[in-house]
């Protein structure tokens, strides 16, 4: 959490990635599975740096065996013989590190450029034919028909020549992907060497231009992801037997889609024809900004390893999802298209507002507070035995819905069973989403043994209670 979710580092930026599974000591928390930990790459006093250049492209790359070979298909080999998926990906980058002052002062630079432009295979989209605008120019006097003509001709498309009102069209569906990692690192060693001072820069941008597609002309979107991570820590030498390191983190992640022309809404026919509009139904928004204090106290006497800290965490979450916002309406087939005959229509409205007629506010404003605390040791018993045991304290805490838009509880009526006679009502206040226990106390042991004198082969064990995050 240091460094905020979704943060991409390039892997020329890595001066050390770990893993650990399982068993982990009581340092480490909020998952029950796996721990990732990425150590970036400093300066120092002599320069050093890496340039490369990642190239792939439909005329080097080999076909893959699903693709070239074949598969099995009711015990008999079925050739496939297809050909490769168009692909052109550039993906450029460099890291950079050296001295600004001797002995003092180091800098590190990373920068990578991911640039991809393939192809699915072709799919099929049924669409309105040559034969069904005919239809429709013939009819002047009809203002239905002239209002479904008109929106076609607003939004070209490859128009299928058929004589049935609808006809199929092949389409390789765009994968596109734009991304910029940038990571900057300073180092400093005050006189005395007592601390060690470090600071962070990270930024990913990502775009995916046609992350919403559609075959007419003015209903693409782009998916943005942008995040950014502020670090600073310092490191301090205490005693000779005693380190202490305390970090500060500031991150902001931005997630977001729009929903091209709001103002048509969704359209869908009931025989398969794709008629004109968005192929998503609501535009979309998170933001999240975090801001983290961590600290932890190394103390190592005698034979033993002991370990005291924990952290702080404040994160704000914006957003939206207006599902239902602009309407949709789903039509029987093109005839009723073209007559203004929808099957039905639905629309999202303010349920607290009934009988009155609104559409609802869609957008949330969340708030969260975490905190966890630990105590741990590590003791060697023995040259071949070692144990670890320690305790650990998570606080997950509750969102609150900060915003001016409140969610609505669900109220049951007095001396009723179930939801019979249940009302909907807005939360009063910042009301948290659910009520928090404050009862993630976990228990953490473990231990090794060497089997033989020169320590190869190890035999582990571990007990620990772990808490997952409820998703927020």
């Amino acid at each position: 959490l240091i460094s905020g979710p979704l943060a991409t580092v390039a892997p020329e930026a890595m001066q050390e990635y770990r893993i650990s599974t399982s068993t982990f000591s009581a340092e480490y928390g909020g998952t029950g599975g796996v721990l990732a930990n990425a150590v970036t790459r400093s300066g120092g006093n002599h320069g050093h740096g890496i340039g490369y250049l990642y190239v792939k492209n439909t005329e080097i790359d080999a076909n893959d065996f699903q693709r070239n070979c074949g598969c099995w298909l009711v015990g008999t080999l079925t050739p496939q013989s297809l050909p490769r998926p168009p692909l052109h990906e550039l993906q450029p980058g460099f890291q950079a590190g050296g001295p600004l002052r001797k002995d003092r002062l180091y800098a590190s630079t990373s920068l990578e450029y991911l640039r991809s432009r393939s192809y699915g295979d072709p799919v099929s989209i049924l669409l309105p034919s040559t034969a069904f605008l005919a239809l429709l120019a013939n009819s002047p006097g009809d203002p239905n028909a002239v209002r479904a003509l008109n929106l076609l001709r607003s939004y070209p498309y490859p128009v299928p020549n058929s004589p049935y009102l609808a006809a199929s069209e092949s389409f390789s569906l765009p994968s596109f992907l734009d991304r910029i990692l940038l990571l900057e690192r300073l180092d400093y060693t005050p006189a005395g060497g007592i601390h060690h001072v470090m600071a962070r820069v990270a930024a990913s941008l990502v775009e995916r231009p046609q992350f919403i597609w559609s075959p007419y002309q003015g209903f693409d979107a782009p998916l943005d992801e942008n995040t950014f991570s502020v670090m600073g820590g310092v490191t301090s030498n205490l005693s000779p037997r005693r380190i202490n390191e305390a970090r500060v983190s500031w991150s902001s992640d931005d997630l977001s889609w729009d929903q091209p022309h709001p103002e048509i809404p969704s359209l869908s026919s009931g025989d398969g024809v794709v008629l004109p509009g968005s192929l998503s139904s609501y535009a979309y928004r998170n933001r999240s900004r975090a801001f983290e204090l961590n600290d932890q106290l190394v103390w190592s006497p005698g034979r033993h390893l002991v370990k005291f800290g924990g952290g702080l965490l404040f994160r704000g979450i914006v957003g939206y999802l207006t599902y239902g916002q602009d309407g949709e309406f789903v039509f029987p087939g093109l005839p009723q298209f073209a007559a203004s005959e929808p099957l039905t229509f639905s629309v999202a409205l303010d349920r607290a507002a009934l009988p009155n007629v609104q559409s609802p506010s869609f957008d949330r404003q969340y708030a969260d507070t975490q905190f966890h605390l630990f105590a741990q040791d590590t003791w060697r018993a023995t040259p071949r035995f070692t144990i670890n045991y320690g305790v650990r304290y998570e606080n997950y805490g509750a969102p609150r819905n900060t915003g001016p838009a409140k969610d609505l509880l669900v109220q049951p009526a007095a001396g009723a069973t179930g939801l019979a006679g249940a009302t909907l009502v807005p939360e009063s206040g910042n009301q948290p989403v659910y009520s928090a226990d404050n009862l993630g106390w976990a228990a953490r042991l473990g231990a090794s043994y060497a089997l033989t004198r020169n320590g190869r082969t190890l035999l582990r064990g571990g007990y620990g209670i772990f808490y997952d995050r409820p998703y927020d």
